[in-house]
């Protein structure tokens, strides 16, 4: 028999979706297995949420969340080119460390639902900390000018890419994570450098 056992179950069955995707991928996500992961009725997932849709909306909303605070890990003092770079290392760290969290925020089954969670807010406002990033530089004069919004889509289009063709496997390199990312996003910001 279940047994209602949580204070806030909405955040319980969240913090079990999150869990369950992080370890073992969107495919295992549903709402009887949360359900059964939470030890309550079958029926009470989907009194907290809109279906099956709404759990992964919930998901990429905090996963776009915890990804932003990733992003904002950088060292004080740091110039505005080096912040950036940092915002891009957090990027594919994020990516490392929590691959399932992170290919169920760009699963394309969620942009119908990106109403949802508040997935819209939550990704806006990460794409915006990457907007801001690249307006300092350009104050900065280490970037080259132009749209800032622009220059964004294209410093996040090759980070994302470099994250996931590394936790594909489809690329081949030899150091830790870190060294990675320190050296893909040192050389995918070449590109904008202000020479």
């Amino acid at each position: 028999m279940p047994r209602y056992h949580h204070g806030d179950l909405r955040n319980a069955l969240l913090d079990a979706a999150y869990a369950l995707v992080d370890r073992e991928g969107l495919a295992a996500l549903s709402l009887r297995r949360l359900a059964r992961d939470t030890n309550v009725s079958h029926a009470a997932p989907a009194r907290h949420f809109e279906g099956l849709a709404g759990v992964h909306a919930a998901v990429a909303s905090r996963g776009l969340k915890e990804l932003l605070e990733w992003m904002r890990r950088i060292p004080s003092g740091a110039d505005p080119l080096t912040r950036m770079r940092r915002v891009g290392v957090g990027y594919i760290l994020f990516a490392f460390e929590h691959e399932g969290v992170f290919r169920a925020m760009f699963h394309p089954d969620l942009v119908p639902h990106h109403g949802l969670e508040g997935v819209r807010e939550a990704y806006d406002a990460t794409f915006g900390y990457v907007v801001e990033s690249v307006a300092a530089c350009q104050d900065a004069d280490m970037i080259r000018p132009g749209s800032a919004h622009e220059l964004a889509q294209y410093a996040w289009s090759s980070v994302h890419g470099a994250a996931v063709l590394a936790i594909d496997e489809q690329l081949s390199f030899h150091e830790d994570h870190e060294s990675y990312a320190n050296r893909a996003t040192g050389n995918l910001f070449a590109g904008l450098r202000n020479f």
